[in-house]
């Protein structure tokens, strides 16, 4: 597969633009909530939650952190993309 036609089936287009928050993520979190394991990790200074998705069961952590600041929405587009990617069972399937 070209690397063109992988990006496009593993592209996460519900997050558009420069700028993301909390209300563009919550309907993906809802999407993930049957695959992975969302919780809280508490609230911000403005009362938003500060979602935390748990994914695997080994005994090794791996923290991976986005988003620290307002607009830096880079990383977390990258993570929704791999959610998409790591969820794409068709990517998977012996041949």
């Amino acid at each position: 597969m070209k690397i063109e036609t992988w990006y496009q089936h593993n592209f996460e287009s519900q997050l558009e633009g420069r700028y993301i928050s909390l209300k563009h993520i919550k309907p993906l979190l809802e999407k993930y909530q049957d695959i992975f394991s969302i919780s809280s990790a508490g609230t911000s200074e403005l009362g938003n939650d500060i979602p935390t998705i748990t994914l695997g069961k080994g005994s090794n952590k791996i923290l991976a952190w986005s988003q620290m600041h307002g607009n830096e929405t880079t990383c977390t587009k990258a993570i929704f993309d791999f959610f998409k990617f790591i969820t794409n069972n068709e990517l998977f399937k012996d041949e």
